[in-house]
């Protein structure tokens, strides 16, 4: 079975690094959300969220009500991270200094990385 390509967004910094993008859902970002944060330059969101969780439980306590608050929570980050993780990675990007390059097709981002290196450098 070939693995589905998708469309990644190529960024380059003035050092000549290179990162890329995927549009739509971060399934790493959803399962790790402030340990991906932080992994990725964004450590005030991170930290915050982190914070966030234990200060809601601290506050509530544990009992079954205040864990089920605790796992709505949870749950609710876990998405927000899906859905947003590779829009907050780009904006990362842009603040220190990654311009857009280009966008091209890969199976994941080392890939497209590489065929970005081949087609265009």
């Amino acid at each position: 079975m070939v693995p589905k390509l998708h469309q990644y967004q190529i960024w380059k910094h003035p050092s000549g690094k290179i990162e890329a993008t995927k549009n739509g859902w971060s399934w790493v970002a959803f399962f790790l959300n402030f340990i991906w944060a932080i992994y990725r330059g964004s450590w005030v969101l991170g930290v915050a969220v982190l914070l966030a969780f234990i200060t809601l439980i601290n506050t509530l306590g544990t009992n079954d009500i205040a864990l089920e608050i605790v796992n709505y929570f949870v749950l609710a980050t876990m998405i927000i991270f899906g859905i947003f993780g590779n829009i907050l990675m780009e904006a990362n990007l842009k603040a220190h200094g990654y311009q857009l390059e280009t966008k091209v097709m890969g199976w994941n981002a080392e890939m497209a990385i590489v065929r970005f290196k081949k087609l265009y450098l």
